[in-house]
């Protein structure tokens, strides 16, 4: 099988539903989500727009013309996935902590069992998103007060024996933890 994705489909343009419906009838094997709560680091919000990974059976030689024929849109741009599974997990930002976190609910798919597949298997993040993976979970788990974060950052790293990595990386981390807490509580309000 070989993996697209189908960039610049914006809700605007695209009904979820009538999307899925055609994809149904289409024989793809798909992956795809609405991204509505995606934020511009100026805090300025995003189009709402899909991310969708496209599996087609096949040669790669004949595969693109079939998903292009598909859509039949000349502002869509289709690009080969040489790792799905990192992409099936940015679906929901799973490996991006500093983007707005989304849910496998969220996810549309006629595959549910090779999503589950591909998220599941861990790709290797880099040791800097490791740290900040266990920080956002003491951040969000733990006794952290915001009220103090720059103290109670220092104590954290310290006592994981990342002190130099917190000295190095002092104002992303404070900005990491506005970050995750806004997050949570815009997720909170939500709900």
């Amino acid at each position: 099988m070989v993996f697209y994705e189908v960039c610049n489909l914006y809700e605007e343009h695209y009904n979820k539903y009538e999307l899925i419906g055609r994809l149904n009838a289409s024989g793809f094997t798909y992956f795809g989500i609405l991204h509505n709560k995606d934020y511009f680091p100026t805090g300025e919000p995003k189009k709402s727009h899909f991310h969708l990974i496209l599996g087609v059976e096949g040669d790669s030689r004949h595969t693109k013309d079939k998903v292009i024929d598909f859509f039949n849109d000349s502002s869509l741009l289709i690009r080969n996935i040489r790792n799905p599974k990192g992409f099936a997990r940015y679906l929901t930002h799973k490996d991006n902590l500093e983007k707005q976190q989304y849910n496998d609910s969220d996810v549309f798919t006629n595959d549910k069992t090779l999503y589950e597949e591909l998220i599941t298997i861990q790709i290797k993040m880099s040791s800097t998103d490791n740290i900040l993976n266990k920080f956002k979970d003491y951040i969000l788990y733990g006794n952290f007060d915001f009220y103090d974060k720059v103290n109670c950052s220092f104590e954290y790293f310290d006592k994981m024996g990342k002190i130099d990595y917190f000295l190095k990386n002092k104002l992303r981390i404070l900005d990491f933890v506005d970050l995750v807490f806004n997050n949570f509580m815009k997720n909170k309000e939500i709900k």
